[in-house]
């Protein structure tokens, strides 16, 4: 098979994957933002002060920031990458929607990685962009 062939054949199957944009996101509802706020420590440089057991368990119970089906597709398409922070400033609470999915997701393969994410300061500035959107209304 050519080189052209198997380039194509590549690009067919993401052709394949629903478009996660296909519909308007939704909001979270009500008290959602703010009980995961309620995580964020209050010195922006104490990365470790989240209690990573607690953080999890609210976003499992919210379950609104944790229902992100196409957070995959979005990872695999490029929109996302769940390791560069640079493009989490800039991330809409949809695409923050699909990282809180990818990292609870993630735990449940591989054990600690969430409070890994909590340690090095993933967390913290997922939430801090969260903050930033709930300040300008958009979440």
């Amino acid at each position: 098979m050519s080189a052209t062939a198997e380039s194509s054949g590549h690009e067919a199957l993401f052709e394949l994957l629903p478009d996660p944009g296909d519909s308007a996101p939704e909001p979270p509802p009500a008290g959602v933002v703010d009980a995961l706020l309620a995580h964020l420590p209050d010195d922006p440089t104490d990365a470790e002060a989240i209690d990573a057991g607690a953080l999890y368990m609210t976003l499992c119970r919210t379950s609104w920031f944790i229902s992100d089906t196409d957070y995959v597709v979005r990872i695999q398409r490029g929109e996302l990458d769940p390791h560069d922070e640079e493009r989490w400033a800039s991330a809409s609470v949809d695409q923050l929607r699909s990282l809180f999915t990818f990292f609870v997701r993630t735990e449940r393969f591989i054990e600690g990685a969430f409070a890994c994410a909590c340690d090095d300061g993933t967390m913290s500035a997922l939430l801090r962009r969260l903050r930033e959107l709930r300040n300008e209304g958009c979440a």
